[in-house]
């Protein structure tokens, strides 16, 4: 499976339209606290291979919604900023 990230971050948007789809990983690890400003990726990520980590100030403190959308009715894997009822409201569940 893959994941689709949707970035509630103005420049990461702009750059998406400007260039297409980015793939990326995420900048936090799994059952980890995410990683909110560059220094703390460069942190978390030390002893990884990158390429490039562009800073843009920090980033939200949540962890992202991840919805699975396999079966007939989503499910929510991880609730973060993006409640079951929005998610529901906007299925039209």
């Amino acid at each position: 499976t893959i994941g689709i990230r949707c970035p509630d971050h103005s420049w990461v948007r702009e750059l998406a339209s400007q260039v297409g789809p980015i793939a990326a990983t995420s900048a936090n690890q799994h059952s980890m606290p995410p990683s909110v400003t560059a220094e703390e990726v460069v942190k978390t990520f030390k002893d990884k291979s990158f390429s490039l980590v562009i800073d843009g100030g920090p980033s939200a403190t949540s962890a992202s919604t991840v919805v699975d959308c396999l079966s007939p009715h989503p499910k929510i894997l991880r609730e973060g900023p993006i409640t079951r009822k929005q998610i529901d409201a906007a299925l039209s569940l």
